[in-house]
């Protein structure tokens, strides 16, 4: 959509209003009013390094795009200790809410209960397809990888709650065709965190750790390289989704404290509403003119009765 409306001339009054701002790759509304609620961690950005800061400059650490990702607002950030796994199988969440163009708009971190085996199982099925392995994803192997997740053991359980704790880095709409675009910050490359999953499992067998370990070992002399964003519960419209990505995209940066996280931006992209525009009023300079006409109409009556 580059090149669209060159000449739209937005007032200060406009963009302060809805947000605006004109950026790659077309005029968009940003996130208003943000807030939240339960254990999140914001980061801010100098376009090198992401890092942790109060959480007073949440509103400006989500006014990024997919050019310049900038800082993130991690919901459920305390998902790897003992104390949030027992939030995330009581159902606690964390959320992100504000407004997208004067619609209310809400983010939530998912719950134990939201991963079923038949969602579990379309999840694995959709990162295999996005990441061009569906042929090795499927059968057996596809069986086993959703009854591990669904097992319900502490080390399957805390897996899916670390996948369960995303960091939503910008949410933006297009004016034009009110496509809703929501960034995640990620890692461009999750294989060596599959690869230490499998290799530090205390339930998958050894010969299953071995099919799994040569399974990835022979995507890598292919050149794969596996990725997967974590998921975001969306709350939109009176609709209430999941979303997630499977094809990274490099952000141009690293967060400070580890040099590896959020090197890779996930875009999940979803149609959204425009409000109604307004009603068309008159021109000042019309309406006097249209006085002006009607003056004289009355006047050249007068004229004729006398």
């Amino acid at each position: 959509m580059v090149g669209l409306f060159p000449k739209l001339v937005v007032s200060a009054s406009m963009a302060a209003g809805v947000g605006l701002f004109a950026g790659a790759p077309a005029l968009a509304a940003s996130l208003q009013g943000a807030s939240t609620t339960g254990n999140i961690l914001v980061y801010c950005s100098n376009g090198t390094n992401t890092f942790l800061c109060d959480n007073s400059n949440l509103g400006t650490a989500l006014q990024g795009d997919l050019t310049a990702p900038g800082g993130n607002v991690e919901l459920f950030a305390d998902s790897e200790t003992a104390p949030g796994l027992a939030k995330f199988l009581s159902g606690t969440y964390s959320t992100l809410t504000g407004t997208l163009n004067g619609q209310a708009i809400e983010f939530r971190s998912l719950v134990k209960s939201d991963w079923t085996a038949q969602f579990t199982q379309a999840w694995l099925t959709d990162v295999a397809a996005q990441n061009g392995i569906s042929s090795i994803l499927t059968g057996n192997f596809l069986s086993e990888a959703v009854g591990y997740f669904t097992s319900n053991t502490t080390e399957a359980n805390a897996a899916l709650a670390r996948l369960s704790d995303p960091n939503v880095a910008f949410v933006n709409q297009d004016l034009v065709s009110g496509m809703i675009s929501v960034g995640l910050a990620g890692h461009m490359d999750v294989t060596s965190i599959v690869s230490g999953l499998i290799a530090t499992s205390k339930t998958l067998t050894n010969i299953q750790k071995t099919q799994y370990s040569n399974v990835i070992k022979a995507l890598g002399t292919q050149g794969v390289k596996l990725q997967a964003s974590e998921l975001v519960k969306v709350l939109y419209d009176g609709q209430e989704t999941v979303r997630y990505g499977g094809q990274g995209i490099a952000s141009g940066q690293v967060e400070a404290g580890d040099g590896k996280s959020h090197n890779g931006t996930y875009l999940v992209q979803f149609q959204g509403k425009l409000p109604e525009p307004p009603a068309a009023t008159p021109e000042p300079s019309l309406m006097v003119g249209l006085a002006a006409v009607g003056s004289w109409v009355a006047l050249k009556r007068r004229q004729n009765r006398a």
